[in-house]
């Protein structure tokens, strides 16, 4: 099923969604609509999505939890996914992921039981993204991405349709964290035990590690390996390996 959103003038003039968060105030974003993809990480999905911008930010947003996407919604076809992400827009139009949600329509009345869409009806559903914390600095753009197919992360129905979405009803709301409400934490530099004093015994007439030696007279060869690498022993002394050797063949 392919991602069919229909264009802005088949919906009624959108207005704004409010973006909410839980502690003690609500902030309101104004949201609209924004038709051609921008660049960046998330580009490709943006174009595939239905993509919802508010104002630029006056100052430093700090997200920390699960957001909660509320549509109001109806399909055409009565199985449907709706996929909710939330991206964060930079002045020159490059948008970044900050966070990702699911709904089978299905489930929409619980995982308990599945429950067909009738198509021509209108619906609100809700759903929770993935918990983030995330920091979206001034002069940046938040960005809510609807679409009904996220291939490969959502395997979708055997059915082709599309949703529409009334912006008017619908509402995202960010948990907020709020700015300077905990004690600035500082680590002190970590510590760590001495290293061993490890000494390794060299030969002082150190040979070749690997040598092999052909008479040519007689038509032979001899291979010798004598590794200087060992492993150190408790004192901190390193044993060397045994010396190995060996023929070489000759036709």
């Amino acid at each position: 099923m392919g991602c069919a959103v229909p264009r802005l003038g088949q919906w009624s003039r959108p207005r704004a969604l409010a973006a909410a968060h839980r502690p003690r105030r609500r902030a309101v974003l104004p949201l609209r609509q924004r038709e051609r993809p921008s660049a960046g990480p998330a580009r490709e999905e943006d174009g595939r999505s239905v993509c919802f911008d508010s104002e630029p930010l006056t100052e430093r947003v700090e997200i920390l939890g699960r957001p909660r996407v509320r549509l109001r919604l109806d399909s055409s076809t009565p199985r449907a996914h709706v996929i909710a992400r939330l991206c964060d827009v930079a002045p020159d139009g490059s948008s970044t992921l900050v966070t990702r949600g699911v709904l089978n329509l299905l489930s929409r009345h619980g995982r308990d039981r599945a429950v067909e869409w009738t198509p021509g009806t209108s619906e609100d559903v809700e759903f929770e993204l993935t918990g983030i914390g995330y920091a979206i600095p001034p002069g940046h753009r938040i960005r809510l991405a609807v679409s009904d197919t996220y291939w490969p992360w959502v395997w979708p129905h055997g059915e082709r349709g599309e949703l529409r979405v009334v912006p008017a009803d619908s509402a995202v709301q960010l948990p907020l964290r709020e700015a300077g409400v905990e004690p600035h934490i500082r680590f002190e530099e970590p510590e760590q035990s001495v290293p061993l004093d490890v000494t390794y015994d060299r030969p002082a007439d150190a040979a070749p590690e690997r040598l092999v030696t052909h008479d040519v007279a007689k038509g032979s060869g001899r291979w010798r390996s004598t590794p200087t690498t060992g492993i150190a022993d408790l004192s901190g002394r390193a044993a060397l390996r045994g010396e190995r050797a060996g023929d070489v063949p000759h036709p």
